[in-house]
This record gives structure tokens, C-alpha cells and sequence, in this order.
């Protein structure tokens, strides 16, 4: 019994922890960056670079399976995309860094929590989790970009 109570306290003080924010511009919350700092935002980081031609990786995955697509951007559009393995995202639905960064806002407007960790020099996510529905089963879905080359 005792065992019961300590995991039922143990489970109720988990639930309590984790992020999320209804940020729209795919920034962290605002209470990881100290008052007094000059940080600028992630996406304020990506814009700063001015980079309009580069390669990535992008990973998506869920309950519809991993998908990973080599992308090739050049002057902001993409300008190639091979899918890595057969999977439901289609090169021709890659998108740029920018896009990521529109899917992140997207989700931070509509779920329930969203956990992103960035690129510390370009400022792109490179993992989001999302949990579009808190306590619903399936609905978690992740995405971000790695292997990164700028052009």
C-alpha cells in the first residue's frame, strides 16, 4: 500500500513538470531568458544569419512512422528534397528552415505542449515534441533539423 501512495504522489509531482507556451514565433518561454539578458529569440537568431542557401536533415515522426528528408534550399526556396527512407512526408512537402519555424508557432498556438531545443549557434530547432492533446493516447508527434550546412 505504502508503495502505491509513493507512486501516486511520485506521478502527481510529474505531471506538474514540463513546458509548453503559447509563444507564436517558436520562442522558449519567456521565464528562460533572464530579464537582464540581450538574448534575442531563436527565430530572431535564424533571421540574424541572413543564410539563403543550405542544406538539412529533417526528421518528423509519430504514430504514422519516421520520416527523414535531405533537404537542399537555395535563395529561401527548396530547391530539392529526397526522402530517405519510403514514408507519409513526400519531398515535395519539404520545408525550408523557416517552415519549421512556421509548424513550430503553429503548435505552440494549438497544443497542449510543445518542448523545442535549438541550434545554440543558428538558432533553428533541431527537436520539438509536441503533445497535441494532454492525456489523449497517440496524438504526440516530433520534428527538427540536424545536419545542417550552410551554402
Amino acid at each position: 500500500m505504502r508503495l502505491l501512495v509513493t507512486l501516486a504522489v511520485a506521478g502527481a509531482l510529474l505531471a506538474g513538470c514540463g513546458g509548453g507556451t503559447s509563444k507564436p514565433d517558436g520562442a522558449p518561454p519567456d521565464d528562460t531568458i533572464p530579464p537582464s539578458s540581450t538574448a534575442t529569440t531563436p527565430l530572431d537568431n535564424w533571421h540574424s544569419r541572413d543564410i539563403a542557401s543550405y542544406d538539412f536533415l529533417y526528421h518528423a515522426g509519430g504514430m504514422a512512422g519516421e520520416c527523414e528528408l535531405f533537404v537542399h534550399v537555395r535563395d529561401g526556396k527548396v530547391a530539392s528534397a529526397t526522402e530517405q527512407h519510403p514514408c507519409w512526408l513526400h519531398a515535395n512537402d519539404a520545408p525550408t528552415i523557416d517552415g519549421v519555424f512556421d509548424t513550430l508557432a503553429k503548435e505552440y498556438r494549438e497544443s497542449d505542449q510543445v518542448d523545442a531545443t535549438y541550434d545554440p549557434e543558428y538558432g533553428f530547432p533541431t527537436s520539438v515534441s509536441v503533445d497535441r492533446i494532454r492525456n489523449a493516447i497517440d496524438d504526440e508527434w516530433g520534428f527538427g533539423v540536424s545536419d545542417f550546412v550552410p551554402k
